[in-house]
């Protein structure tokens, strides 16, 4: 037993130190969250894919075993959705879609992957060829196991990228889009972009029924900062604007060839310049303008969503790796050694970036007294939903594991699998969830509470369901011969020889212990909560379905909010002045807009 208690602490703590070491470089200012997204980036592109399939091309064939872990996972991640939403669907539309897709899906990449490396596969999935070519029976065994294990997280996967590229967005996405995909004035022109309340605010682009187009920055409908002005018989005009017509630096390009640069004011060239002296403005309008086309706008849409699904690359992965696996075909030489190499850097670079970009807790701590006491039992429920669901179904299927084999030892071929699977779902929230608060103009400090409280929570319960893994001898557990090459099979095999059965006691005692302390912790953050609503004689509408305050909670309110004035937006003129700023014609299939 001593041998299985060392991995686990030795395993726990590289992981820790790992963590720690990305989210101290970080607070040190060595490192910034932007070069965590990076590294993420990186990994999603390169290193992850390649994990992938390295454990379903060195792994053993997936059977009915296979079938039962992703009905294990599409159970449980179904059984949170389906609590989270009924938890929240009697709440204002934009809360419920803020609460409910940032509670939907896990982190598979940044957390589920990497432990699963560090704890079962020792050296990462990336040794398996090195393994099978020694023949050494301990390395044959480490990376049986870590490529079962990996073979367990990719399959809870499959059903994650749905739950998080659909499932999630289409929650955000059930408060209806931030901004629409055009506006149509009566005089022909159409704008895409940014608005603030009722009025063209931000980047935008606006196509005029002449055909003349502009492609910039705008401010109380008008255009002013820096753009880009297509004239509609040619020519362009690239500079400053101020109160929608052209001022300041600039320079017109005419259909003729003859250009003007210089200081515009009211339209007209004042003081003529070398190209040399607004070369800043210029290049300041092309990137304006190029951020202008690039606005999102509209959204929302299931075809949406599949085609940010379809360009995943572990999607394809995924797919590729079981069509491996499936018809038993070997990698190509060449293939394998390039993802073998890339496979061994993957767990440290997502446990640094991890530590990099992990949300600070003083999230929590924002806003008010009364907006923190409205939040924390929301998050209690929600995060207790999480946990609770997978926590429960796992301690249960290893009751009836042990009661088959008529005690706690077990077979390592079956216990392994459930304990990866165990430990992929109890992940934190993707960070897809904040970037779908911004999309859809949510409320971020609400995301960013739900991102911090779900890795305060999570990532601990990762950890130490690795660590009684590895407790129970599973890091060390050889796979199944089939796992590794021929070349590797009487390794295997004697190996599993060796180990034989495994101790189901130190799971078992996880699943509990973590049971019990998440239903006390929900319970109390409630309780509490609800003591101080009641002490301090506060009505709160988040409680529960309904309540008796008919006032929007503070905290969906929009990001770029802004007064609801009685007007419609005003049509720019052609010609780059705009001239009119009042009555317009709305098209009746443009929604109104609430700010």
């Amino acid at each position: 037993m001593a041998e299985p208690l060392v991995q686990a602490a030795s395993r726990l703590a590289e992981s820790c130190v790992l963590l720690a070491v990305g989210y101290n470089l970080k607070q040190a200012g060595v490192l910034r969250a932007s070069d965590g997204e990076t590294a993420i980036k990186l990994a999603s592109t390169l290193t992850l894919p390649s994990v992938i399939i390295q454990a379903l091309a060195h792994g053993p064939p997936l059977g009915t075993s296979a079938i039962s872990l992703l009905g294990v996972a599409t159970v449980c991640m179904g059984a949170q959705l389906a609590a989270t939403w009924l938890y929240c669907m009697q709440r204002q539309p934009r809360e419920r879609a803020v609460l409910a897709g940032a509670a939907t899906g896990l982190s598979l990449r940044l957390f589920g992957y990497p432990l699963a490396e560090v704890f079962f596969a020792g050296g990462g999935v990336g040794a398996a060829p090195a393994a099978a070519a020694s023949g050494c029976a301990s390395a044959a065994a480490a990376a049986g196991a870590g490529a079962v294990a990996l073979q367990a997280v990719a399959l809870v996967d499959l059903v994650n990228h749905l739950s998080v590229w659909l499932g999630s967005y289409l929650l955000f996405a059930s408060a209806g889009p931030a901004f629409p995909e055009s506006f149509k004035h009566e005089d022909g022109g159409d704008y895409r972009g940014q608005w603030r309340g009722m009025r063209k605010e931000g980047l935008g682009v606006y196509t005029y029924a002449s055909g003349a187009r502009y492609e910039g920055e705008w401010r109380d409908n008008l255009k002013e900062g820096r753009g880009v002005y297509y004239f509609p018989k040619g020519g362009v005009y690239e500079g400053e604007w101020s109160r929608g017509v052209m001022s300041g630096l600039g320079v017109r390009t005419m259909s003729t060839g003859q250009v003007k640069a210089g200081r515009w004011r009211d339209g007209q060239l004042e003081a003529p310049l070398e190209l040399w002296q607004v070369a800043l403005a210029v290049d300041g309008a092309a990137t304006a303008a190029a951020a202008a086309r690039s606005v999102e706008v509209g959204g929302g849409r299931l075809a949406d969503g599949v085609q940010m699904l379809a360009a995943q690359p572990t999607l394809w992965a995924l797919l590729a790796g079981l069509a491996i696996n499936l018809a038993r075909v070997p990698l190509p030489a060449s293939l394998d050694l390039l993802t073998g190499v890339l496979a061994t850097a993957n767990a440290p670079l997502c446990l640094l970036a991890a530590g990099v970009t992990a949300p600070r807790i003083e999230a929590l701590l924002s806003g008010s007294a009364q907006a923190r006491q409205q939040l924390l039992p929301d998050l209690a429920r929600l995060l207790g939903a999480r946990l609770l669901v997978p926590l429960a179904a796992g301690l249960a299927l290893l009751a009836s594991m042990a009661a088959a084999g008529g005690g706690a030892a077990v077979s390592p071929a079956a216990l392994l699998p459930l304990a990866a699977t165990m430990m992929a779902l109890l992940a934190p929230v993707p960070p897809q969830a904040l970037v779908n608060a911004r999309r859809f103009r949510l409320n971020e400090a609400t995301a960013a509470a739900i991102s911090a409280t779900s890795y305060a929570a999570c990532v601990p319960l990762m950890l130490l369901a690795g660590a009684a893994a590895c407790a129970a001898g599973l890091a060390g557990a050889p796979a199944a011969p089939g796992a590794l090459s021929a070349a590797a099979a009487a390794a295997a095999t004697a190996a599993a020889a060796a180990v034989g059965i495994v101790d189901a006691r130190p799971l078992m005692a996880f699943a509990m212990a973590a049971l019990a302390a998440v239903g006390v912790a929900v319970g109390s953050v409630t309780q509490w909560a609800e003591q101080a609503g009641n002490g301090g004689g506060s009505s709160s509408a988040l409680s529960g379905g309904g309540g008796a305050s008919s006032r929007e909670d503070q905290r969906i309110l929009m990001v770029y909010a802004g007064p609801v004035e009685d007007r419609r937006p005003a049509a720019p003129a052609a010609g780059g002045v705009d001239t009119s700023s009042v009555s317009v014609a709305a098209s009746a299939s443009v929604p109104a807009l609430r700010f």
